[in-house]
């Protein structure tokens, strides 16, 4: 290759057949592009989504150089098809925001929900239901906590204090990566409550999250979670209609 030359390829995805996932078209690239090109065949029957809900039929939320975001209803056809040309590299700026929010895009899913307000009041109680049982999960926290704080301290004291405590324990997520046979081997369990972090000093930066507002609950803040998007990644947009 030399400066100049045309670089033509393309490639199909495929699922195995027990999972249907919605794309994700990534349309600008570090390389300006001529032409691109793209399909999707979108599985026509119901499908059981992550919380039971039934998904019926494919929408899609497009990031086109029209300047906003555009909704796009139910399709019922075969194949959604996408050709572009003349699509300019994309040029990521030091200190931008997280290069996926702001290239030319098209992100689809799988609809259960009529409307985003729908979805969101409805992820919002299935969410806010799976904190619930986590916290309720709490054998042995009032003991734990009789050992990190004080009757005599203030709240600010006791707060720091239990902040200090739950920062020491181990946060799987920089740790190397195990399979599921791996951390079975080494007796690590998957973490069902607060009880099991505490447990097994460890866990993923939700529990260990999770074990903070549980443990500032028992010694009387209102502590509640709030989900956040990584800032790395993506910005949260609402028209979007996946919490992930």
């Amino acid at each position: 290759m030399e400066v100049g030359s045309i670089l033509d390829y393309r490639y199909n995805w495929r699922y195995a057949d027990k999972f249907a996932i919605a794309p994700r078209w990534i349309i600008q690239r570090d390389l300006y592009q001529r032409q691109a090109s793209f399909k999707f065949i979108p599985f026509k029957h119901d499908l059981v989504l992550e919380h039971g809900e039934i998904g019926r039929g494919v929408a899609w939320t497009s990031y086109l150089p029209t300047g906003q975001p555009t909704e796009h209803e139910t399709s019922a056809s075969d194949t959604i098809d996408l050709n572009l040309t003349e699509v300019p590299a994309f040029l990521e700026e030091p200190f931008s925001p997280p290069g996926d929010s702001l290239k030319w895009r098209v992100y689809f899913f799988y609809r259960a929900a009529r409307s985003k307000e729908e979805f969101w009041k409805q992820e919002g109680k299935f969410w806010s239901r799976d904190v619930e049982n986590f916290l309720d999960r709490k054998q042995g926290v009032a003991e734990a906590l009789s050992a990190v704080v004080a009757v005599s301290d203030t709240s600010e004291q006791k707060l720091k204090k239990i902040y200090a405590f739950v920062s020491k324990l181990e946060n799987r997520g920089y740790g190397p990566s195990r399979g599921e046979k791996e951390e079975h081997s080494l007796g690590i369990e998957p973490n069902r409550g607060i009880e099991d972090v505490l447990r097994q000093k460890s866990g993923n930066h939700d529990d260990l999250n999770r074990l903070l507002a549980g443990m500032a609950r028992e010694v009387g803040f209102q502590a509640s979670m709030i989900r956040l998007p990584h800032r790395d990644r993506n910005i949260f947009d609402e028209s979007f209609l996946g919490a992930d």
